[in-house]
């Protein structure tokens, strides 16, 4: 799961992506048209199930594999819902002023998280180990599906300089119940005991905004100024690759070990060499608009982001 802040993607739109190596353009094809005045900020997949969310508690679901949407009405909340997850039949949404909603019965339930920041990332996995995420420092974790959270945030004072609490804009659960988040600071972070501690996995000066692994060790996070790192050890060590963009790049999603998909604004990045080389993808809306997330399905790879649009890419 990748950026939820919508603060930030915003005043991040200023900032274009530079021109990749020219190669041939694979298809695009647009999926959910919205208006100017819409977002998108989050999707996840589970199979043929889906959902994408956004501003104004805007929430889009599918049934068959990402071909058809369908809006929610009434929006279940006014706020916008800046990250969703759907894993073994759980699927939660989380947002501004800590809202949790739980998909209950085919219908959007409130959960008290114990906070009102801005979240702007969750996961859960088929256990119902799940990890929310957001503004100065917020950690919530839950073992019961979403049903019911605890902070679990790291003394800020052992992790950054001056006990800085970061913007957390990532968060990733294994099927473990391992739990790794990122945000400012370069910080990518791991618990192995339920978010009881966190250690160290990464840091440095770009903040991270999206992050990803492939399940066989290898994975990706990507963040400010065209940062893209990978890990080939589940995280151990990364090493930072060269992107050709400058661009805020805001989530990543591997579809095989090696072809990979970024999302960010004003253009997307492809690699079909595990990020030796990338191409440049900017037409349509890819070129003009940011898209803040991604996810990989049977027929492509959907983004989703500003003005409430959804593309397939192929990539």
């Amino acid at each position: 799961m990748a950026l939820r802040d919508c603060l930030v993607v915003v005043a991040a739109a200023l900032v274009s992506s530079a021109a990749g190596a020219a190669e041939p353009q694979a298809a695009l094809s647009p999926v959910v048209s919205g208006t100017v005045h819409q977002a998108l900020f989050s999707i996840a997949m589970d199979g043929k199930n889906g959902y994408a969310t956004g501003a104004a508690g805007e929430i889009l679901g599918t049934d068959d594999g990402g071909q058809t949407w369908k809006a929610m009405t009434p929006a279940p909340t006014p706020l916008s819902l800046l990250g969703v997850t759907t894993s073994g039949g759980r699927t939660l949404a989380v947002g501004q002023k800590g809202l949790v909603l739980s998909l209950q019965d085919g219908k959007w339930k409130p959960i008290d998280s114990g906070s009102t920041s801005r979240l702007f990332s969750v996961q859960v996995n088929h256990k119902g180990d799940a990890l929310a995420v957001g503004e100065f420092g917020t950690v919530l974790v839950s073992s019961d599906g979403g049903q019911h959270w605890r902070n679990a945030a790291p003394d800020w004072n052992s992790i950054t300089e001056h006990g800085e609490e970061p913007h957390l804009y990532d968060a990733l659960v294994d099927d473990s119940g391992a739990m790794t988040m990122a945000g400012e600071f370069g910080l990518i972070l791991r618990s192995t005991d339920g978010g009881a501690s966190w250690h160290e996995l990464h840091r440095g000066d770009a903040s991270i905004f999206g992050l990803a692994f492939d399940g066989q060790g290898r994975g990706y996070a990507v963040g400010q100024v065209g940062t893209v790192l990978r890990t080939d050890d589940d995280g151990k060590t990364w090493t930072t690759l060269s992107s050709g963009s400058q661009a805020n790049l805001l989530a990543v999603q591997p579809i095989s070990h090696d072809v990979v998909v970024i999302s960010g604004v004003r253009g997307s990045l492809i690699t079909h060499d595990g990020g030796q080389s990338w191409q440049t993808r900017a037409e349509g809306p890819l070129g003009s608009l940011w898209f803040s997330d991604l996810a990989g399905t049977a027929d492509g790879v959907l983004v989703v982001g500003q003005a409430g649009e959804m593309v397939r890419m192929q990539p």
